[in-house]
């Protein structure tokens, strides 16, 4: 049956309550997206991430995470989502960011470099996989918010410059081999990133993860290629 206008509100009221819990609540989240992407008006999934209930904000995340460039209505609204400290939330908002965010969004892509060493495992895998798909206008304003913005982070601007000369030269296989020998952990994650984005053969590139020594590395690269 076809889900009214009514219905998704009464569900939005189901989700805020203290009762509620994201981990059992599949069915309604699931017919609360059906009703988003049937015309139910985006905004309202504001009731939910600005809610002072975790689980709400969790769920209404992952609303975000699955509406694609529908997101991009409440994206301005939302930004603060990356700043969670649910790491499930910020594992659901780096898609928001993927879809939505332009060249003048570089605080929210400069973010994604941040959580290449987020305290989530599956975050900085999520971080990583985003930053091989993110498009060069993107990365590029990210790494601009970086350098200019005055705010001390254990992630270094200079960790990332390889990643910023990719976008625009070519990259030797060689070069990238002594960055995963040598680098920080953030360098070794961002030149598989670059390896990616370059598109290397899927062999040279599980030999680079495995020359890194990098657990998050090796696991990335073992998902996805």
């Amino acid at each position: 049956m076809r889900i009214t206008q009514k219905e998704p509100q009464a569900i939005l009221e189901i989700i805020k309550q203290d009762s509620w819990n994201y981990d059992s609540g599949g069915n309604l989240l699931n017919n609360l997206l059906e009703s988003f992407q049937e015309g139910f008006p985006v905004r309202n999934v504001l009731q939910l991430v600005e809610s002072q209930n975790e689980e709400s904000v969790r769920a209404g995340s992952w609303i975000l995470s699955e509406l694609g460039v529908k997101a991009c209505e409440v994206f301005q609204s939302t930004k603060l989502l990356i700043d969670s400290s649910d790491p499930k939330v910020r594992f659901h908002y780096l898609d928001c960011i993927l879809m939505c965010a332009t060249e003048s969004d570089g605080d929210s892509i400069g973010k994604v470099l941040f959580l290449l060493e987020d305290e989530a495992s599956f975050v900085r895998w999520r971080a990583m996989d985003i930053l091989c798909k993110l498009d060069a206008t993107q990365i590029s304003s990210g790494l601009s918010w970086m350098e200019s913005v005055d705010r001390e982070h254990t992630v270094m601007y200079s960790e990332l410059q390889l990643l910023r000369d990719s976008l625009h030269e070519s990259v030797s296989f060689q070069l990238l081999e002594e960055y995963v020998k040598d680098g920080s952990p953030i360098q070794k994650k961002v030149t598989i990133v670059v390896a990616i984005r370059k598109r290397l053969e899927p062999q040279k590139i599980v030999q680079l993860a495995k020359t890194s020594k990098d657990d998050d590395a090796i696991r990335f690269c073992k998902s996805l290629l």
